[in-house]
């Protein structure tokens, strides 16, 4: 079994970013993995980028001068190279959910899109119902196109192993004829908070933070943590918080030891993206709020008195 990864084309700015790792140590125990990536340039041995245990081969792409290929581009590529993997998969991102449909489509094969287990190379575990149940499907033929949701897979092992191959395609730009072009990219700023989909602490606000600003509450507590930030889809609605950093069916699929929502109500959406949480905060005014009743320990407070208060005890030093 051979499998191609098809990282998002973002990730290459950070290429030992966890959430590779994650996809290759999803796919590593059924056999290898070659990496896809697009660049005008590659180092020949590789650097830091081929340290996971797992990968034989780096896959190379030229970009004929364009930094943004648009997704037909992409979905052109990968369908040229299908024949020789059994399993395509990328992350349940935007660019993995764009993406590999269209190539499981022109290649007629199968689609299993937010994985989060796999029981074998043929069966795979994802949620349905708005995250209130799991369904394993087994998918006959291949190759089979999957997405991950990475959170619930941990990352390949970094180790000293051969050099794997660099495979270089030098065909020319293929001609996306679909119309889409790119209209802007806005890069996402990570500073020094964990990525929110691998962190292992997350703190998360929601809607009840009300005005623009309030926000700040949560950051100041998140980076006394270490933690990630996150957010529900009322408070990034709201504008009170980025897309990037929404928790729930429509965002994030996340498993962190440790989550914290403040002011979050906890919508069916919301609830369906933690419940791979093994641990459980919640900080509301209304006890009878779905978060509060499904947390393992919940503060019926304000929020604007408890989080400084919490903040204040996590800085004070013990006696």
């Amino acid at each position: 079994m051979k499998t191609l990864i098809v990282p998002d084309p973002t990730w290459q700015e950070n290429p030992t970013d966890e959430q590779l790792a994650r996809l290759v140590g999803a796919m590593a125990p059924w056999g290898e993995c070659a990496l896809l990536v697009a660049a005008e340039t590659w180092p020949d041995d590789g650097g830091s980028r081929i340290e996971w245990a797992g990968v034989t081969e780096w896959i190379v792409v030229e970009q004929g001068g364009v930094t943004d290929w648009p997704a037909a581009n992409w979905v052109r590529r990968i369908v040229s190279l299908a024949g020789d993997f059994s399993h395509i998969v990328a992350a349940a991102s935007t660019f993995g959910s764009t993406v590999l449909p269209q190539v499981a489509a022109r290649l007629d094969r199968a689609m299993v899109t937010g994985v989060q287990r796999i029981q074998s190379p043929d069966t795979f575990v994802r949620p349905v119902l708005a995250g209130n149940g799991l369904a394993t499907i087994r998918a006959t033929g291949q190759p089979v196109c999957l997405t991950l949701h990475l959170a619930g897979f941990a990352p390949a092992a970094r180790i000293n192993q051969p050099t794997p191959r660099i495979r270089h395609l030098t065909a020319p730009l293929l001609v996306d004829g679909s119309g889409a072009r790119l209209l802007a990219r806005t890069p996402i700023v990570r500073g020094q908070r964990p990525d929110l989909a691998s962190a292992r602490v997350v703190v998360a606000g929601g809607g009840g933070l009300a005005k623009a600003g309030h926000f700040a509450l949560i950051e100041a507590l998140a980076d006394t943590l270490g933690a990630a930030v996150g957010a529900s889809r009322a408070a990034v609605d709201a504008e009170l918080a980025p897309t990037a950093w929404q928790i729930g069916q429509t965002g994030h699929i996340i498993a962190p030891d440790l989550y914290i929502g403040i002011g979050i109500s906890g919508a069916i959406q919301h609830l369906a993206g933690i419940k791979g949480a093994k641990t459980i905060v919640a900080i509301n005014h209304d006890p009878s709020a779905p978060l509060m009743r499904v947390a393992d320990f919940a503060l019926e407070a304000d929020l604007y008195e408890a989080v400084p208060a919490l903040i204040r005890a996590l800085k004070t030093p013990p006696p």
